[in-house]
């Protein structure tokens, strides 16, 4: 028998292609992390790990501050919403004066009662 897999079926890729596209995933997180500054270079101690949590934590605290703001504002929106409407109400429900009365000379002769 041969060792070639069943029609329809795809073959894993070898170690070496693996080992390839790792290498290639681990440059680019590379550059990606010393472009956030996260990566000390060659000629630097340690320490740099410290540096992507703190990114990290900067970038979360921003979110966390956008999104305070914006339900803030979505709250003040709201309420503004609200008291608009309440004052719709208010106008339309004001005192209007009178209508004046049908005469009786007005209804006998049209028939208004």
């Amino acid at each position: 028998m041969s060792e070639t897999p069943p029609e329809g079926t795809e073959s894993a890729p070898s170690n070496a292609e693996l080992s390839q596209r790792v290498d290639a995933l681990d440059g680019k997180l590379d550059t990606i992390l010393a472009a956030l500054g996260g990566k000390p270079s060659d000629g630097e101690g340690g320490g740099g790990q410290a540096q992507p949590q703190d990114v990290a934590a900067e970038v979360r605290a921003q979110f966390a501050e956008r999104d305070r703001k914006a339900a803030a504002d979505k709250t003040q929106a709201d309420a503004d919403a609200w008291k608009t409407g309440v004052d719709q109400s208010l106008a339309e429900l004001r005192e209007k004066p009178p209508q004046e009365p049908v005469r009786r000379v007005e209804q006998a002769m049209w028939g208004r009662r």
